[in-house]
Order: C-alpha cells, then sequence, then structure tokens
C-alpha cells in the first residue's frame, strides 16, 4: 500500500476514522441497555469477567486505570467510549484493506466504501458507545482477513487461531465463526498439514 501526505495509508485511514468517533462519543447509556451496568463495573472493578464476554469489562478496567492516570480530568464514560472507539477504527481499517488487498479495489473507492460502513448506524453506534462487540469485531474481521490471503498457509494457521479465540473471549458468539474457519482450513487442506503423520 501506498503512503498518502507521507501516512502509510492504513494509519491515516485508522486515524480519521478514530477522530470521527472520538468527536462524536454517545455519552448515552440507554441506547444500549446494559452500559450503564457496565459503565459501574468497569469504574469499580467488580463483576470484571462476565460469562458472555470473558474479557470485556477485564481488560475495559485496566485500559480506563491506565488511561485515567494520564487524563484524571476526563469523565470515566469518555475514557471507556474512546476504548471502544479504538477498536471501531481498526474494524475499519481492515475493512479498507479488504477492499484494497483482497478485491483490488483503487484507494478512493475503497475509502467511500469505507465511510459508507463507517456512517451507518450500527458500525456507528458499536464504535462510540459502551459496548461489548467493538473488539470482538476487530479480532473476527483480522481472522477473517488472514484466512482471505491467496498465500494462507501452515503458519497462518496459528495467528488465525489466537485471533478467534480472542473474538471468543471478548464475546462469545464468534464461536460461530468456527464454521468458517473450518471450511477454509478444509478448502487449504492441501496446503497445510494440522497433523504431523
Amino acid at each position: 500500500m501506498k503512503r498518502i501526505f507521507g501516512i502509510p495509508e492504513q494509519l491515516l485511514i485508522y486515524l480519521v476514522f478514530l477522530v470521527f468517533f472520538l468527536l462524536t462519543l454517545a455519552s448515552n447509556f440507554s441506547g444500549p441497555h446494559d452500559s450503564i451496568g457496565y459503565l459501574n463495573g468497569i469504574v469499580k472493578g467488580h463483576h470484571l469477567f462476565h460469562q458472555h464476554h470473558l474479557l470485556y469489562h477485564f481488560v475495559e478496567h485496566y485500559w480506563l486505570v491506565s488511561v485515567n492516570a494520564l487524563f484524571p480530568r476526563v469523565p470515566d464514560y469518555f475514557l471507556v467510549e474512546a476504548f471502544t472507539a479504538l477498536w471501531g477504527s481498526g474494524s475499519l481499517t481492515i475493512a479498507y484493506c479488504m477492499l484494497r488487498k483482497r478485491f483490488g479495489i483503487s484507494a478512493l473507492l475503497s475509502l467511500i466504501i469505507t465511510s459508507v460502513i463507517a456512517f451507518s448506524y450500527g458500525m456507528w453506534f458499536y464504535s462510540v458507545n459502551i459496548e461489548v462487540y467493538a473488539p470482538s469485531i476487530f479480532f473476527l474481521l483480522a481472522a477473517l482477513y488472514k484466512l482471505t490471503d491467496r498465500n494462507f498457509s501452515q503458519s497462518d494457521v496459528w495467528k488465525v487461531v489466537l485471533l478467534h479465540c480472542a473474538a471468543i473471549l471478548f464475546h462469545q458468539i464468534h464461536i460461530l465463526f468456527t464454521i468458517t474457519v473450518l471450511i477454509i482450513l478444509y478448502q487449504n487442506r492441501k496446503k497445510i498439514k494440522l497433523v504431523n503423520a
């Protein structure tokens, strides 16, 4: 990929959407019905291992503790929402890279398509609120990006497994992606050996 204004295009895409999300943080705890409960637990450090999303509260709590030391005057809910914005921007960057590298679409058209995704209500909402989906979607898209590489090889299997496990640990619904992983592993069975004979 090339550079735009001297900045690698993936980094530029990430920063543009991160700024967009940070400028539009929701500060609304009634939209997602459980946001206020999540926020209270994250701030107080209580119930950090939810059965449906084991890592989210734990990682978010320690993110808040770390960032709060740097920005003590910023309200906790802004810092927690900013964490979500980081992951949402990452997901959009992966979507952009898929369009560029997997589909061979030009930079401008890829940016337009990625913008449509970014400005859709669902993507925006889950990137500016206190919600569990942004990190898990990032890891799921990263696994899909790796799986769709034309040069997918033996060494990529573990990368996909780790990314998929991270997605599941951030939200258990992503266990369903196992079907996709198994199909692609089966399709590539001649290139990779999962078991040494």
